[in-house]
Parts: structure tokens; sequence; C-alpha cells
């Protein structure tokens, strides 16, 4: 195992942690409004923050829903790859 993989296991490993930390919120019945705070916590880009303000009580709560095995992560590296790929095809 290289240092890349080791570090994508860990970054894995924090990302399932975050989604165990929404799904405890959901089973505490966590209002909307939390919810949004919480999500707003994780962010840490403001583009981002902005579309969770932008979002209603419904669509924020079945984004918590969707995100309970894990919050999505990406790189800047990793798109880049994901375009490249898509373009040699």
């Amino acid at each position: 195992m290289n240092i890349g993989q080791i570090l994508e296991t860990h970054l894995g490993w924090a990302a399932r942690g975050l989604g165990e930390q929404v799904q405890a919120h959901l089973d505490e019945h966590y209002s909307p409004a939390k919810m949004r705070d919480r999500f707003k916590a994780i962010m840490a880009k403001p583009n981002a923050k902005k579309m969770v303000d932008g979002l209603d009580d419904d669509e924020v709560m079945d984004m918590a829903r969707r995100h309970v095995r894990g919050v999505h992560t990406a790189t800047r590296s990793s798109t880049v790859r994901a375009r490249t790929r898509s373009r040699r095809r």
C-alpha cells in the first residue's frame, strides 16, 4: 500500500464518520434549521454554504438522508482526472 492509498483510506474514514454524525442528528430528530447549520459547519467552501442556505427544509432533510453513509469529497486533481478520462473516450 502506498502513501496515497493510505491517505485515501483515512479520507474515506473521515467522510464515513461525518455521515455517521448526520445519521445521529437524524435519529435525534434535529430540526431542518439545525441540520442546515450542521452541513454548513462540515462544508469548507462559501459557495457550498450558500447552496445549503438556498435549500428549503424538505431539501435539507433529503440531503441529510442521502449522506448518512458518508459525505462526498473530491479534490481538484480527481476532478481534472475525471475530465481528462472523459475526453479520451
